[in-house]
Formats: C-alpha cells, sequence, structure tokens
C-alpha cells in the first residue's frame, strides 16, 4: 500500500497517530502517511521509512 489516510478525533488520538501508527504502518509498507487533525483543521503528511526502500 502507498498510503494511509487517518482522521484524528481527539487530541489523544493525534498525538497517538503522529507517534505510534506512523511507525506501525512504516513497519507494514505504507510509504506515505496523511493525519487530518479535525480540532486543527489541518493535515500533516510523513514520509515513513517504507518509501525509502521503493
Amino acid at each position: 500500500m502507498a498510503l494511509a489516510v487517518e482522521i484524528s478525533s481527539s487530541s489523544e488520538s493525534a498525538l497517538r497517530d503522529h507517534s505510534i501508527k506512523a511507525g506501525e504502518h512504516a513497519a507494514n509498507g505504507i510509504a506515505h502517511y496523511w493525519v487530518i487533525d479535525r480540532q486543527m483543521n489541518s493535515p500533516s503528511a510523513s514520509t515513513t521509512k517504507a518509501a525509502c526502500q521503493l
């Protein structure tokens, strides 16, 4: 899979999405990871370690 998108519903969820899940996605070969933070009304994007291996 090349892209995963998460929508965070709380600050606790956003913290988990930006830290723990990013590593989990990279370990599973997902190259790019976007987080939509509903509280901040802003997206963020990350390129995981998996993208470097493509």
